[in-house]
């Protein structure tokens, strides 16, 4: 658990900390969504080399 000392230690002030927070949130998303995705390519890709499409 980080506490208050920590955020005021590498961040300075808790808004700093939550602009961090929310932009380590969004980058986490965006590496998560290319994950499902390239998944789901692979699948379709395996699809179509199976049907003798490629």
């Amino acid at each position: 658990m980080i506490t208050t000392e920590l955020i005021q230690r590498y961040f300075g002030t808790l808004e700093e900390f939550e602009r961090f927070r929310l932009n380590w949130i969004r980058i986490c998303t965006k590496i998560n969504e290319a994950g499902v995705n390239a998944g789901r390519r692979e699948a379709a890709e395996h699809r179509a080399q199976t049907m003798k499409i490629i």
